[in-house]
């Protein structure tokens, strides 16, 4: 059977006193159904470097060539601004990225991996880690 890929994402808002906010993700599948991921699903499953170490997955950890680490800009944040979904962009035919209020944009979201989110996100609320 043939994976189910995105026909339409589009960034789901709600509105506060003060701003607009980000809420999740509604995603149309090839087989015509839709499905919401909301925000704290999306960012909690970041499938980027940084976040999979947060989670304990230090396999990314050592940079390649032998070097020292790389010295980064440490972005403190609030939970509200880390997930708060600011932009959805395409990259190339397989995936999204996504853009979050306190800058965080790395993570790469193969369609495959947006199906594997779909069809367990019942069960992901109470996970730390996707196995």
């Amino acid at each position: 059977m043939p994976a189910r890929t995105p026909i339409e994402i589009r960034r789901l808002k709600k509105l506060l006193p003060e701003k607009e906010v980000g809420s999740g993700l509604l995603i149309r599948l090839s087989d015509n159904s839709e499905h919401i991921l909301n925000s704290e699903i999306l960012r909690r499953f970041c499938p980027c470097a940084e976040c999979q170490e947060k989670r304990g997955n230090t396999s990314h950890a050592k940079p390649l060539g032998g070097g020292g680490r790389a010295m980064l800009r440490i972005v403190k944040s609030t939970i509200d601004s880390e997930t708060d979904l600011r932009d959805v962009f395409a990259v190339g035919q397989y995936a999204i990225g996504l853009r979050w209020d306190d800058g965080h944009d790395s993570g790469i979201f193969s369609f495959d991996y947006l199906d594997t989110l779909i069809s367990r996100k019942d069960d992901l609320l109470n996970a730390s880690c996707l196995n």
